[in-house]
């Protein structure tokens, strides 16, 4: 039974990572993406003042986390600001319990079978695979699925409009999206318009399943 936010998630599909230099730029690809559809939001801490984003983003939206994770004092501030997610690209199980004590759903990192096995009986509510497409894509996680079939798996990292639908037709997969949502000249350049639009595409194929 996997704990609520959790559940959001895998009904979301779509989760906005948002890696920014700065507040206004993450606030900026935030809600440009919330204009397209995406109804979840990842802040990573590279993002300078980090708690304050998601702060107000959870103001905005329900489904805020935040990603980048290693210390469970980063993983604290997080949840203190209201992160009703936390993410972290390695297995530190360390995370789990104040997640789960806060009602915070814990994604851990994973790839290997042995490291996927370790994380889930960890206590971890969903596997981020990163990096994601350099890592084997799509038919990674197909492969790892026939071993963990109960697994909900977070894929980032290289996904793309081109690349989604290979994962949008496996079950119990969660989708981090940054850089193809949001590219660098995109943010430079104030462009929400380009990064909604960009939104609106990927809505659309997980709204027909990738087809």
């Amino acid at each position: 039974m996997l704990i609520e936010p959790a559940s959001e998630l895998v009904r979301a599909r779509l989760v906005a990572v948002i890696r920014t230099k700065s507040a206004e730029a993450a606030l900026l690809v935030a809600r440009a993406a919330l204009a397209g559809g995406i109804d979840a939001l990842e802040v990573t801490t590279s993002v300078p003042g980090w708690p304050a984003v998601v702060s107000q983003l959870a103001r905005e939206v329900r489904l805020v986390g935040v990603g980048t994770l290693f210390e469970p004092e980063d993983c604290l501030t997080a949840l203190a600001a209201g992160a009703r997610f936390v993410v972290s690209p390695a297995g530190r199980s360390e995370l789990v319990a104040p997640a789960h004590q806060a009602g915070a759903a814990c994604a851990l990192g994973g790839i290997t079978p042995t490291e996927v096995d370790a994380v889930r009986r960890a206590g971890a509510d969903l596997i981020k695979v990163f990096p994601a497409d350099a890592a084997g894509g799509a038919g990674l996680i197909k492969s790892l699925r026939a071993v963990f079939p109960e697994v909900v798996f977070m894929p980032t990292g290289g996904i793309t409009a081109d690349t989604i639908a290979g994962y949008l037709s496996l079950d119990r997969v969660v989708l981090g999206i940054g850089g193809w949502l949001a590219p660098a000249g995109a943010i430079a350049g104030g462009d929400a318009a380009e990064i909604t639009r960009r939104a609106r595409l990927l809505v659309a194929q997980a709204g027909s399943g990738g087809h």
